[in-house]
């Protein structure tokens, strides 16, 4: 796939660079709509161990999967995966990363001094809705989903991560 963006019907779209870091995230902008255009490809050192050894794109599947479930019920707006013009939501580059098409939300990026502040808001405002709605994600998940297959990986990959 030489144009990954013709998938989704946005061959001549306007691509613009942001970062690269798990992700290389570019923002696309084409007909008066943005988006956010991730493709996995870690920086070198980059580990997805803490996941049990889950695959990028089942990792990227089961990222859509939620936020598909959080636009429906989180009391914030976020990111809205887009379908390719065949219904997928993640799709398999040639070089064999995964990526994916969100709508764009706009927004500030956080310096490290705000992030804490602001995470600790994030989370008082879902722990009253967490346990409910994790239950509500994980039951609309079919029994083969990959996430039900994962094997926690151990504590210090989690640390390394963090």
């Amino acid at each position: 796939m030489t144009n990954p963006l013709a998938v989704w019907g946005l061959p001549h779209a306007e691509v613009t660079f942001l970062r690269h870091n798990e992700n290389v995230t570019c923002r696309v902008d084409a007909g008066g709509d943005s988006y956010a255009l991730r493709i996995h490809r870690p920086q070198p050192g980059f580990s997805l161990a803490m996941f049990g050894g889950l695959s990028p794109t089942d990792l990227m599947r089961t990222e859509m999967d939620l936020l598909i479930h959080l636009a429906d019920t989180a009391p914030f707006e976020v990111q809205q995966p887009m379908p390719t013009q065949s219904g997928e939501r993640v799709v398999v580059l040639n070089d064999g990363s995964p990526a994916c098409l969100l709508r764009w939300v706009d927004g500030e990026e956080l310096t490290p001094d705000e992030a804490p502040t602001h995470a600790a808001a994030l989370g008082a405002k879902l722990s009253s809705r967490s346990t409910e709605a994790h239950q509500r994600w994980l039951a609309s998940l079919p029994s083969a989903h990959p996430l039900f297959s994962v094997t926690p990986g151990p504590a210090e990959d989690w640390e390394r991560a963090h």
